[in-house]
């Protein structure tokens, strides 16, 4: 079954309250969540005169924010929270230096993609550490010389306590 518009064709909110009256909340501790129209990647959103907007972006243009180019960052890592005290404008950087600090990235072996997991990283420095050369490393672990680089200079793993 279909969720009802929330807005009548052509109608946009007037207000971020507009808004939040016509949305169904609940609450959950402070974040006050909207679960109608999720994305693949959490987040609701709603169309509006034929323009699909994710609510937090919306929320961050009805204050009057100039959202060009920028993101919507969420203090509280709850994509389907819509409180606008959780929701401010930042650059793609700010929210991903947000998500480092916040310990939200998947790095090392939960990375999708990645080939080697800490037993490798730490393999990889006694090998080094007891002389053998980057490409024999790199062979050895199925990697390329220039990823054996990057983690012995600690641009990548470098979190890695050894």
């Amino acid at each position: 079954m279909r969720n009802k518009p929330i807005f009548r064709r052509g109608e946009f909110p007037r207000s971020v309250e507009d808004l939040l009256e016509r949305l169904p909340l609940k609450q959950n501790g402070e974040c006050l969540e909207c679960h109608r129209g999720i994305d693949s990647r959490g987040y609701p959103e709603i169309k509006i005169k034929k323009k699909r907007w994710r609510i937090s972006r919306l929320i961050l243009f009805l204050r009057g924010e100039d959202i060009e180019g920028l993101q919507a960052i969420h203090s509280c890592d709850n994509p389907s929270c819509v409180n606008p005290d959780h929701i401010r404008s930042g650059t793609g950087k700010e929210n991903m230096a947000d998500c480092v600090a916040r310990d939200r990235i998947n790095k090392g072996e939960f990375r999708p993609q990645a080939k080697l997991t800490k037993r490798d990283i730490k393999h990889i420095f006694r090998l080094h550490h007891l002389g053998m050369k980057q490409i024999p490393i790199a062979e050895v672990m199925g990697v390329s010389q220039a990823h054996i680089s990057r983690i012995l200079r600690r641009q990548s793993w470098g979190w890695l306590e050894w």
